[in-house]
C-alpha cells in the first residue's frame, strides 16, 4: 500500500511513476495473504479490509496515470555518469529515472511452516498460510496456531463464519495490538472463542489432505487431540531482500540503514513500513506511520525539476509529519538546503 501512495503524493506533485512488483497484482502482502483481513490503524477508517484499501490506493492514485510493470522483478538498480538511474527487471525491462523510491517492505515472502510430520499432504488443503476469502470457513472447526497480530485479528473475525475457533499458544500472553487482545480475551469468556494455552502443534491427523483432528502438547509433553477441519498455522514469514542486497545500500540486519540527519542514500528514496525509511528512521512498521511518511519522502524527487541537469542534485531536508525533528533524504553535488517552508534554496559549502 505505501507504494500506491507514493504514486498519488508524486502524481501531486506533477511526477509520473513507473512501478514494479514482482506480484501479479499491486497491494503487495494485503493482496496476496490477507486480502480479507481487516485493518485498524488507518486514519479515518475504524476498520477496513486489506483489498478494499488496496483498491482505493488504486484508485486514488489512478488520475495521475501509473505505468504498472507486475510479475516483474528489479534484478539491477545502476547509477549512470549523468546522474540518472536504470532499473531492470528479470524480464528485461528497463526504465531510466530521476528517483527511485524503495518500498519493498521485507523483500520476497513466504510462511514459516510448522515442523509436523506430513504436512506438506494437507497444504492448500486443509493447511493454509493466508486467508483469501473467509466464507470458505464457514461452519468450519478453525484451528489458529501463533500468538501475533494475525493470529489474534483472524481469530476475531473468524469467530463470526466459522463453527469453532480455537486459538493454540505457547503461553497466556500474545503479542497483538493490545485492543485486539482484549476482544480476543472478551470473545472467550463469551464461549465464542477457545483458548488452547499453554499448547503448541504436536500432531496431524487425516487421509487424503483433509484434516480431521489435529494434537496439541503442553510444556511438559502432555498431549490431547482436537477435532479440527482447518489448521491456520501463523508464525510470520521468513523474509528475503533478494536483488536489493546486491544494490550497494548499506543494510542493518536486513534493513536498508539511513542516518536520520547526516548519511546519504544515492538519491534513493526508502518508505516502507519494514525497509527503513531515508525520511526519519525511528518509526514503528506499520501502514500508519508509513502512509504520512511516504508524503515526505515523496517530496523529495519533485527539488529534481529546479535543475538544470539531470545531475544537478540536492540535500533536501524534510520535515516529518508527526515530529520536529527533519533529516537529509538524498545529496549530491551541487550542496543545497531546501527550505521547503520558505520555499527558498540557499547553497551550502559542506552537505
Amino acid at each position: 500500500p505505501v507504494g500506491l501512495f507514493a504514486v498519488f503524493e508524486c502524481g501531486m506533485l506533477g511526477l509520473k511513476c513507473h512501478v514494479v512488483d514482482a506480484l501479479a497484482a499491486p497491494g503487495g502482502q494485503c493482496s496476496a495473504l490477507y486480502p480479507e483481513k481487516p485493518i485498524y490503524d488507518i486514519p479515518g477508517h475504524p476498520t477496513i479490509e486489506a483489498s478494499e484499501l488496496v483498491r482505493r490506493l488504486e484508485e486514488q492514485a489512478a488520475p495521475f496515470g501509473p505505468h504498472y510493470h507486475f510479475d516483474q522483478q528489479v534484478e539491477r538498480l545502476a547509477r549512470h555518469e549523468d546522474g540518472l538511474f536504470r532499473i531492470e527487471t528479470a524480464h528485461g525491462t528497463a526504465i531510466d529515472a530521476h528517483a527511485v523510491i524503495i518500498a519493498a517492505g521485507v523483500g520476497a515472502f513466504g510462511p514459516n511452516r510448522p515442523p509436523l510430520a506430513g504436512l506438506e499432504a494437507y497444504e492448500g488443503k486443509s493447511v493454509f498460510y493466508m486467508v483469501t476469502r473467509r466464507e470458505a470457513f464457514r461452519g468450519q472447526r478453525v484451528m489458529i496456531a501463533g500468538g501475533g497480530d494475525s493470529a489474534v485479528d483472524w481469530a476475531i473475525s473468524l469467530a463470526d463464519v466459522a463453527a469453532r475457533v480455537m486459538v493454540v499458544h505457547r503461553r497466556p500472553k500474545f503479542r497483538a495490538a493490545p485492543e485486539s487482545a482484549a476482544r480476543l480475551d472478551a470473545l472467550a469468556q463469551a464461549g465464542r472463542i477457545d483458548l488452547v494455552i499453554p499448547y503448541q502443534l504436536h500432531g496431524l491427523e487425516g487421509t487424503d489432505g483433509k484434516l480431521a483432528a489435529v494434537t496439541v502438547a503442553d510444556l511438559n509433553g502432555g498431549t490431547k487431540r482436537i477435532e479440527t477441519d482447518v489448521l491456520l498455522p501463523f508464525f510470520g514469514l521468513s523474509m528475503n531482500l533478494g536483488p536489493i542486497a546486491q544494490w550497494g545500500l548499506a543494510l542493518d540486519r536486513h534493513h536498508v540503514a539511513v542516518a536520520p540527519a547526516t548519511e546519504p542514500l544515492w538519491t534513493v528514496m526508502v518508505a516502507t513500513p519494514f525497509v527503513v525509511w531515508a525520511s526519519y528512521s525511528p518509526l514503528s512498521p506499520d501502514c500508519c506511520t508509513a502512509l504520512p511518511d511516504e508524503s515526505s519522502t515523496a517530496s523529495a524527487p519533485q527539488l529534481l525539476e529546479s535543475s538544470s541537469t539531470a545531475s544537478e542534485l540536492f540535500a533536501t531536508t524534510l520535515p516529518f509529519a508527526s515530529t520536529s525533528e527533519t533529516v537529509t533524504v538524498c545529496v549530491e553535488t551541487p550542496f543545497a538546503t531546501i527550505d521547503l517552508g520558505a520555499e527558498m534554496v540557499t547553497p551550502v559549502t559542506e552537505p
